[in-house]
């Protein structure tokens, strides 16, 4: 094989690995952008879930205090 041939053997050969290394790398980050996104949906659902939590545990302490008889009392001290 003379120099030339081989050379562009070569040549198409590393053009095709950038390619298919340029491909994977589009893959990669259309599935990073996808698990980006699906953190984010985690992250509000586990905020809501958090706000939730400290709501029914507001309303249990209320009903505590109503069951020993002071529910007209507030829960949580109100801030000014």
């Amino acid at each position: 094989m003379s120099g030339d041939l081989h050379d562009g053997l070569d040549l198409r050969a590393e053009l095709a690995r950038i390619d298919r290394d340029r491909a994977e790398t589009h893959k990669l980050m259309r599935e990073a952008a996808t698990l980006d996104a699906e953190q984010h949906k985690l992250m509000r659902e586990a905020e809501k879930l958090r706000a939730e939590e400290h709501k029914l545990w507001r309303e249990w302490q209320i009903s505590l205090r109503c069951s020993h008889g002071t529910c007209h009392e507030r829960a949580t001290p109100q801030l000014s």
